[in-house]
């Protein structure tokens, strides 16, 4: 810079190209860095005010520029799209878990009814086996006192014939008919001889 311009002292406009060529650059336009970019020269108090000056402004473009028509109608066409393809595949993935929960449904009824049968099953089963099992033990009762009364029995009969008779005694019991019969025929018992044994 010139020593005219030192003297008129340094604009806003200058600041303001300073301060865009910098930002172009991808530098931040400082005051320190705007006043090197104008040749060190200027007032750093008058480079602050015009710079405050320009982000005020810049900020204010940024809020307030708008999109052109045709880009802002394509990102709302796309922004449609989008949301279009993205209802769609949620849709579809929503109709998946509903038809997964129908027919897992379908199977937890499936199989409780099958333990609803296999229980009635096994209770059938059950009170079969409990009537098989009283009757076993009452006919287990019934068999062990019919043998008690034969083996009773038995030994009754044991003792009303089977008594220790005299050696070369006959085997049929006195009284019966075929011994009264041997009387009548003439026996050891009827004669004298037979009748002094006996004495």
């Amino acid at each position: 810079m010139s020593n005219t311009n030192a003297k008129k002292g340094v604009t806003f406009a200058q600041v303001a190209d300073a301060a865009t060529s910098l930002k172009a650059r991808g530098l931040e336009p400082t005051g320190y860095a705007v006043r090197a970019e104008l040749g060190n020269t200027g007032s750093f108090t008058t480079i602050q005010a015009h710079l405050a000056k320009w982000k005020a402004e810049s900020a204010e473009s940024v809020k307030t520029r708008e999109l052109p028509p045709e880009v802002e109608h394509a990102m709302q066409t796309a922004i449609a799209v989008c949301w279009a393809q993205a209802t769609k595949v949620a849709d579809e993935a929503v109709a998946i878990v509903r038809r997964e929960l129908h027919d897992k449904d379908q199977e937890l009824k499936q199989a409780e009814a099958l333990i609803a049968e296999l229980e009635a099953r096994t209770e059938k089963a059950e009170a079969e086996a409990a009537k098989a099992a009283q009757e076993a033990s009452e006919k287990t009762g019934k068999l062990t006192a019919l043998t008690g009364a034969h083996n009773e029995l038995k030994a009754r009969f044991d003792d009303l014939v089977g008594l220790k008779r005299p050696a070369g005694a006959p085997v049929v019991a006195l009284g019966t008919k075929q011994a009264r019969s041997s009387k009548k025929a003439g026996g050891p018992e009827s004669t004298p001889a037979g009748q002094q044994a006996q004495q």
